[in-house]
């Protein structure tokens, strides 16, 4: 049970530390997430235009990506878990930031500040998973993180909205930092120290020249950001369309992200295991193919029963997000150790751009008419479907550049 695994910990060390390294990445993808079911109060309220809401959104992307990019360097140059412990630490007085605004200009400084520091600890997450499980077990392992998302649908963003309805909306950030709080002690405690210390001048600046001037590299970072573009133009504004004009009520949104949380949790683990099985590539070709079907049916949706809307939105979040467990998994395996966690986070923050890119972009793309009701989502799903094939060609050529 306790037999030392080539990563240097015991089979317990790498349980726990999965453990607390999804409660890390649940709490980072709830504070993130809120904001899009929180959408619809937070223009009411705020009387902001879906573009305005769309910078709210993209705003902490842009930063994530930002404080990546320039955090990079030093990723690899001191110990993964006192790095991530600093990070975790910047992310929950951003999220108490967040808890504070009474504007929206406080509340997009706060979003700035919580997606600085979100951002790279996400990506730290990802490499210390490598750290922690051989090879063999990474995809089972991928597919628990990445399981946060799930959990942050069924548990985090129904929580949240709830509080959001019965007191205000600055109130889930205000509990996702007392949270946060909690984790992040007992992650001090717990999580095991990584021997990740990187070799004479395989550090510094110098990583950005050893990253981006190789090919390989910067197509399995562009792989990566095609995956959450595509995504992201039509994820921000699921809750904002089916309230606007579906007719579904703010009170029935916990009810979509419960059941559609519920299904990607056992999803996401599943193709984890898959992957493990199969190879990453195979299950990642089969999925991505079949997403493209819910990608057009949740942009095309008109006024249908509730349960078929849940039913659609279900499809959605557990294939289209369940492509990211095979994808992830086939890069992380393409990657050397002593680079790991600054080649994560410099993807970190370009896939940060991405998502804020393609986040603004949609909501210019949308507009509203005179009964409120959003227009042009259908673009936005065609757009995704188009960035999503070319996601499937990029996974091609890596695996035939593989090096």
């Amino acid at each position: 049970m306790n037999t030392i695994s080539e990563t240097g910990h015991t089979v317990k060390q790498e349980k726990l530390a999965i453990l607390m390294l999804l409660l890390a990445q649940v709490v980072h993808v709830v504070d993130f997430v809120i904001m899009m079911p929180l959408g619809p109060k937070l223009m009411r309220l705020l009387t902001i235009s879906p573009a305005q809401f769309g910078v709210l959104v993209s705003a902490y992307t842009f930063s994530a990506g930002i404080f990546s990019f320039l955090g990079s360097a030093f990723m690899d140059r001191f110990e993964r878990k006192y790095i991530l412990l600093v990070l975790y630490t910047g992310f929950v007085v951003g999220t108490f930031f967040c808890g504070f605004a009474t504007s929206y200009e406080t509340l997009l400084f706060a979003r700035i500040v919580a997606g600085g520091f979100g951002g790279i600890m996400g990506a730290t997450v990802l490499a210390m998973v490598g750290d922690y499980v051989p090879a063999y077990r990474r995809g089972t392992a991928m597919g628990i993180i990445l399981s946060a998302f799930p959990i942050a649908s069924v548990l985090g963003v129904p929580v949240g909205l709830h509080l959001a309805n019965q007191y205000n909306w600055q109130t889930p950030f205000l509990f996702l930092g007392a949270l946060s709080t909690l984790f992040l002690i007992i992650c001090g405690f717990v999580l095991p120290k990584v021997n990740n210390q990187v070799e004479a001048g395989n550090g510094g600046f110098g990583i950005y020249k050893k990253i981006l001037l190789n090919s390989y590299y910067l197509n399995a970072m562009l792989f990566i950001q095609l995956l959450m573009f595509s995504i992201f133009f039509v994820i921000p504004f699921i809750s904002p369309y089916t309230v606007k004009n579906l007719g579904v009520t703010e009170n029935q949104l916990p009810i979509i992200y419960l059941f559609s949380g519920s299904l990607t949790f056992f999803t996401s683990r599943w193709l984890g295991k898959m992957a493990d099985k199969y190879t990453p590539i195979r299950v990642f070709k089969r999925v991505l193919l079949l997403s493209l079907i819910p990608i057009i049916l949740i942009t095309h949706l008109t006024n249908l029963p509730f349960w078929v809307v849940v039913l659609v939105t279900c499809c959605f979040m557990s294939i289209v997000s369940g492509r990211n467990v095979p994808g992830i998994t086939l890069v992380l395996s393409m990657i050397p150790n002593n680079i790991r966690g600054s080649f994560m986070t410099i993807s970190s923050s370009f896939q940060q751009f991405s998502v804020g890119l393609a986040t603004f972009l949609a909501g210019t793309i949308l507009s509203e008419n005179a009964d409120g009701k959003l227009l042009n989502y259908r673009y936005c799903g065609y757009i995704s479907v188009f960035i999503s094939l070319l996601a499937f060609v990029m996974a091609l050529k890596l695996i035939k550049k593989k090096l």
